[in-house]
């Protein structure tokens, strides 16, 4: 499966704060989806924020 990585560093409300920095049990939330579909993904694409 391609992984498609969008880049939005605009704050969340309310916690203000961008959502890759948010937290799920103590673990950033980009970190716990990369450890939940590690075993489907097998390429990824990092678009940029202006893309």
């Amino acid at each position: 499966m391609l992984k498609v990585i969008l880049q939005a560093p605009r704050p969340i409300p309310p916690f203000n704060e961008p959502a890759r920095d948010l937290r799920i049990q103590n673990k950033p939330l980009w970190l716990n989806q990369r450890d939940l579909l590690a075993p489907y993904v097998n390429r990824e694409i990092e678009l940029p924020p202006e893309a």
